[in-house]
């Protein structure tokens, strides 16, 4: 090593730069209970440093790499962090929810993720300090009482579990290698060694296929993040697209109609009219275009799970190639997806680049053929004839079998990886043991709700719907309450006994069902807070706990 370093000298002598000797450490990484052994090591004749600990690149390492320091950093941060999010609320003021959440996205949930592909090896009772974190933080957002079971927060809020944003994460940046091409410096790191055979650890290379069989996309293939072109960009055609209606569409005046696209159209005078399209049902997806002078209507099912504007794309790609078959000397694509020709017009995705290359190379053909294609766009389900026949067949491609397979894009293999963790997310809420007045609530994870009142009456809202509040019953369980028990009625003091037994609010309770009375709907607690909170049952309910003067102790 120390030969090593001499080497290193010299060839930052020859390029004319030194190391800084103060900013170069020295650790040993073991995982042996002793680690004593000094090493001496110079650089520039001065002895090196050895320590424990050592941070690179944001993450604090340490000697046994359990990841303790570096959780426990990240920790006393965002604590600081959180007092900002105190400043903006209180109790009967402050920012609204929405806000809020932005804010813990971006100074302390980003904080959290920096990094979590790497120490998420860590132990579980280090991992569970930033739990903690996110829970103190929806709880400020959302104004929710101390007792409340973090699995509602989440729910409420719609900030999956960090165990799954872990999950999630890890996976994400596993489909960004496989859209890279072989020999990526991280693919040659994470091919497997002869230690995967002798042990079983947490760490990334470990974990990650695991992970992948447990939500079923270890067998996805990724298409190219960045495919080159097999004929040099500047010779390839600039495609011609008529955008001319959707323009037209947004400006107020103009009435867009099917008799107006058709005379638009007719303007084509000589051209042969192809019209696309594409079909998604139950995740299945149909391509098809149909051409209605020649008759011809063709439909073909492609690989499950893609986007709709793969489906578009590979529909127009089609048509094209149909196009360099039969070679008609003029023809219209028309197509309702404006992101697909928008795409095309300016040669430009972020997501399906191989196939609008494609679909670039294909009418590069087409041109050196004399062959003339202009793309327009229509608008969808306006009667017009030709683009109903294709969403027809397009549909009815999808009860096809498999025409051809295409490969996923990395932004649709992250919305299946999604789509797969909201499921287990959702299992863990079917069938949890916390929260389940809630659950009465709120049975579907992933949908957050906005609180468009003050600050005041939204935090009274979000109680009511948690179940957890600053009445007796909740105040015994932090130990606050000698019993839990109504001064008037010796039964518990929870939601439902205030608001439909408690014997001391009668008369509030008469008036609260009267104004109920105009409802088609007969009262019910749940719906009361499952509902949106402009309706007429929120501001009743609002209005009676005000009259009871439960307002304030809610």
């Amino acid at each position: 090593m120390q030969q090593a370093i001499i080497n290193i000298e010299l060839w930052a002598r020859q390029w004319g730069f030194k190391f800084s000797v103060d900013k170069t450490k020295v650790i040993i990484f073991s995982k042996k209970q002793k680690t004593n052994k000094i090493i001496e090591l110079k650089l520039y004749n001065q002895k090196i440093e050895q320590v424990k600990s050592i941070k690179f690149l944001g993450l604090w390492f340490d000697e046994k790499l359990k990841w303790n320091i570096h959780i426990q950093k990240i920790v006393d941060k965002c604590k600081r962090k959180l007092n900002i999010l105190r400043c903006l609320v209180g109790n009967d003021w402050g920012a609204e929810r929405q806000s809020l959440q932005q804010i813990y996205m971006g100074i302390i949930r980003s904080d959290i993720d920096y990094g979590c592909l790497v120490y998420s090896s860590a132990a579980k009772t280090h991992l569970d300090k930033l739990d903690s974190i996110q829970h103190q933080a929806l709880r400020l957002c959302t104004g929710a009482f101390k007792t409340t079971p973090t699995a509602a927060l989440e729910v409420e809020t719609g900030e999956m579990p960090l165990d799954l944003r872990r999950t999630k994460l890890g996976i994400n940046y596993w489909l960004n290698l496989m859209g890279n091409k072989e020999g990526h410096p991280t693919q040659e790191i994470l091919k497997p060694c002869w230690e995967k055979e002798k042990k079983e650890m947490r760490s990334y290379g470990w974990k990650i296929e695991k992970d992948l069989k447990e939500l079923k996309v270890d067998t996805l293939e990724i298409s190219q993040s960045d495919p080159i072109s097999v004929i040099p960009p500047w010779i390839l055609p600039e495609a011609i697209v008529d955008l001319s209606i959707m323009a037209k569409k947004q400006e107020k005046s103009h009435v867009i109609d099917r008799f107006a696209v058709q005379l638009h159209l007719n303007s084509y005078y000589g051209h042969v009219q192809i019209y696309t399209d594409a079909s998604k049902i139950d995740g299945r997806i149909g391509i098809a275009f149909t051409i209605p002078e020649f008759n011809v209507n063709i439909g073909k099912r492609v690989t499950d799970r893609l986007s709709i504007y793969t489906g578009e794309l590979l529909a127009i790609l089609l048509a094209l190639q149909w196009i360099e078959d039969v070679k008609p000397l003029q023809a219209i694509i028309c197509s309702d997806s404006s992101s697909a020709l928008i795409s095309i017009k300016y040669n430009n995705t972020d997501s399906r680049m191989d196939i609008l290359l494609e679909i670039y190379h294909t009418l590069f053909r087409i041109q050196n053929m004399g062959l003339v294609v202009i793309f327009v766009w229509v608008p969808a389900h306006i009667g017009l004839v030709g683009n109903e026949k294709a969403d027809k067949t397009a549909k009815k491609a999808t009860h096809n079998p498999i025409s051809f397979t295409v490969r996923m894009s990395n932004s649709e293999g992250k919305s299946k990886v999604k789509e797969e963790l909201k499921k287990i997310w959702q299992r863990r809420w079917d069938e949890g043991l916390t929260g389940r007045w809630f659950y009465k609530i709120q049975k579907a994870v992933g949908r957050k709700r906005r609180g468009r009142r003050s600050r005041k009456e939204e935090r009274i809202i979000t109680r009511l719907r948690f179940g957890h509040t600053g009445l007796n019953y909740s105040l015994f369980k932090i130990q606050k309450h000698k019993n839990g028990k109504c001064e008037y009625c010796e039964k518990f003091e929870t939601i439902e006994h205030v608001i439909l037994e408690c014997c001391k609010y009668e008369e509030e309770r008469r008036c609260m069902l009267k104004e109920c009375e105009g409802s088609k709907e007969k009262f019910n607690l749940i719906e009361f807070v499952r509902r949106d909170l402009g309706s007429r049952h929120i501001q009743i309910i609002i209005r009676y706990l005000k009259k009871t003067k439960l307002f304030h102790r809610i």
